[in-house]
């Protein structure tokens, strides 16, 4: 048995070991282990089979080890191993597999020259399959190039060297009147510093960083949104799609904002100022002592009237803020919550007659926190306890101070709200009930309820079932924006 022989069979794993650290050292190899070495330990047992058999009548060793070669070489180009670098891992391996040898005996010529002979046939396996792989992988490229967004690629004298189908479809040019031209003289129009094609375009050529642009090109009516990528070979790949749906969105988008503020306005000043007008004159008309019970009552109808659009009119003014900037703008201050409470009950007991309203105190009740807004909140959920309530029986305001945060509870009985409804109760246009048969309000209190709370850092929630009625609860932490602590145990009445 030759040396060579020898070393293949005893030192298999010795030569994989110094093979490993020489590729990383002399090739700067960064793969894992196993992936490095993939099939290689199975290539030396059948570089050690053949050269035993070679010369001999049965050549399926050697095939073998051509095999194992050719499934090398595709390995490495799927990991993207260029070809020098396979070339040099043979050369490597020859090396390696020569120096285990010697150190066990003498190595003849004709060893070394058997030895380099099956190598060449086995890198020649190996760099077929890895060519083979390649070219596989460029067709794939290409295949998926075809199908992406329009791209052409430009090198680095700006001349057309690659385009795709829908680069075609979407600028009407078939390729053969843009491969090898240059691309300032396809497009003329385009050719001048100031145009959003040229400035990006050699932004990413000159500077050989990506570019992400929009861009209108009037002469096919069409926007596009580019990416411009620098390529190593010196050029510039570039890849565009149609956005002229999404610039038409982006449009109507832009003029709904625009109604929005204008309807703030409107709202603001043109309606707000004349129901302030009614509203005055009705309480003065009220506050008189000589007018007729009967003009006394339709007054009356008519500042509640007055009343109720101006809170229409604050709901759709916090709509429309919500939808702009996405939240409610609040000012807190050092505040009782207790007192806004009260204050909104006693307005809303005016208001209902002989409904009773219970309230209940629990600790403290002071935060940071917007009065006005809270007092909204307050006044929306009770006046909802007392729009769906059962007119016979109490709506329950309970204040709830914690160590960390402070609950707000309204219940009434009556008809639950459906648990469908339920999972969307806090969204605009919804409404947690109806009454006689008929829709009450528009839906819009429920919603800036939640969106208040929101903006507070706190959250409502709702519960509502035949036999324990209808819940919210508020929670809102002591200071406004603040993380809503985990539950904590509830203070004791009074404490």
């Amino acid at each position: 048995m030759s040396p060579i022989v020898d070393a293949l069979k005893s030192r298999g794993k010795e030569i994989i070991r110094r093979w490993t650290e020489r590729v990383r050292v002399r090739l700067g190899e960064t793969s894992p282990r196993p992936v490095l070495i993939d099939s290689l330990p199975e290539f030396v047992t059948c570089l050690g089979a053949a050269l035993e058999a070679r010369g001999g009548p049965d050549a399926a060793a050697t095939a073998a080890a051509a095999a194992v070669a050719a499934r090398h070489g595709a390995e490495r180009s799927v990991l993207g191993v260029e070809v020098d670098q396979v070339v040099m891992e043979y050369r490597l391996l020859r090396e390696v597999i020569v120096e285990v040898a010697r150190e066990a005996t003498e190595v003849t010529v004709d060893d070394v020259l058997a030895l380099s002979d099956l190598l060449i046939d086995s890198a020649a396996a190996g760099l077929r399959a890895w060519s083979d792989e390649r070219q596989a992988l460029l067709r794939h490229a290409a295949e998926l190039l075809e199908l992406g967004d329009a791209f052409f690629e430009l090198d680095r004298d700006w001349r057309y060297v690659r385009v795709n189908a829908n680069q075609e479809r979407l600028t009407g040019k078939p390729r053969s009147e843009t491969l090898g031209r240059v691309f300032w003289d396809v497009w003329p129009d385009l050719g001048q510093p100031g145009n959003p094609y040229w400035d990006e375009y050699h932004r990413a050529m000159d500077d050989r960083v990506p570019r992400e642009f929009d861009a209108y090109y009037a002469p096919l009516q069409l926007w596009t949104a580019v990416t411009a990528y620098p390529v190593e070979v010196g050029g510039i790949a570039v890849f565009f799609r149609d956005a002229s749906a999404r610039k038409r969105t982006e449009g109507e988008l832009r003029h709904a904002r625009e109604f929005e503020q204008q309807l703030i306005g409107i709202v603001s000043h043109d309606l707000r100022n004349p129901l302030s007008a009614i509203l005055f004159g009705a309480g003065t008309l009220l506050s008189r002592d000589d007018l007729p019970d009967r003009h006394l009552r339709a007054v009356a109808r008519m500042r509640s009237a007055a009343e109720r659009a101006t809170r229409l009119i604050h709901d759709l003014l916090d709509l429309t803020r919500t939808r702009l900037t996405g939240s409610l703008p609040v000012e807190p201050r050092t505040m009782d919550l207790g007192a806004v409470v009260e204050d909104a009950v006693n307005e809303l007991r005016d208001a209902s007659g002989d409904r009773e309203i219970a309230v209940e105190r629990h600790g403290s009740a002071k935060g940071i926190w917007d009065p006005d807004r809270l007092a909204q909140v307050a006044s929306n959920l009770v006046a909802n306890a007392l729009k769906y309530g059962r007119p016979d029986r109490p709506v329950r305001v309970e204040l709830d101070g914690r160590p960390s945060e402070v609950r707000l509870r309204v219940h009434n009985e009556g008809d639950p709200i459906p648990p469908e409804l339920l999972d969307r109760l806090f969204q605009p246009w919804e409404r947690a009930g109806q009454q006689g048969g008929a829709a009450q309000g528009v839906g819009l209190g429920l919603f800036i309820v939640e969106r208040i709370v929101a903006a507070h850092g706190g959250c409502v929630s709702a519960t509502s079932t035949a036999d324990a009625g209808t819940t919210f609860v508020v929670r809102l932490p002591r200071a406004a924006g603040s993380e809503l602590s985990p539950d904590a145990p509830s203070n004791p009445p009074g404490g």
